[in-house]
């Protein structure tokens, strides 16, 4: 079981390590995010299921036994087909990768480069990172990226 948020990393990066430690090991993802936001990078990092926090216990123990019975997240999966059927437009940060999202998420309660960094990677390598943030989501500022994250729940 792995969340999405961790309090000294990013689980989807995680996920992708334990991937290559222990490929095809099913870790099924509890989070606070909604299904919609984080699900696809989830399952494309190797989750193999997915669940709110917001979930009962017996829908949490349900996914739970679907996945180590080598099934993936049924309520995921249905809301997946429901989206791609319905033509659902995926939100703009959708086009940030796993990487952006993460510094997108801790530049918006404030966290500063060098904070980020402490958490991530340099603090160059996270500035590229920002650049890059502003040049797709065509913003320009940290003020904007902060808006745009607290405004799309992205940060936590």
């Amino acid at each position: 079981m792995l969340d999405i948020s961790l309090e000294d990393g990013n689980g989807l990066e995680t996920l992708k390590d334990i991937e290559k430690i222990r490929p095809g090991l099913p870790v099924p993802m509890l989070t606070m995010h909604s299904e919609g936001r984080y699900a696809r990078r989830a399952f494309r990092a190797g989750a193999s299921g997915y669940i709110t926090k917001g979930s009962s216990r017996t829908v949490i123990m349900e996914a739970i036994t679907k996945v180590l019975s080598g099934n993936n997240s049924t309520t995921l999966a249905e809301e997946l087909v429901t989206d791609l059927e319905g033509g659902v437009n995926d939100a703009p940060h959708s086009i940030l990768s796993d990487r952006e999202l993460e510094v997108m998420r801790l530049i918006g309660p404030g966290k500063t480069v060098g904070e980020i960094a402490g958490q991530l990677l340099s603090d160059r390598t996270v500035s590229t990172y920002r650049a890059r943030i502003l040049e797709k989501m065509k913003i320009r500022t940290n003020a904007e990226i902060a808006r745009y994250a607290i405004e799309n729940k992205l940060v936590g």
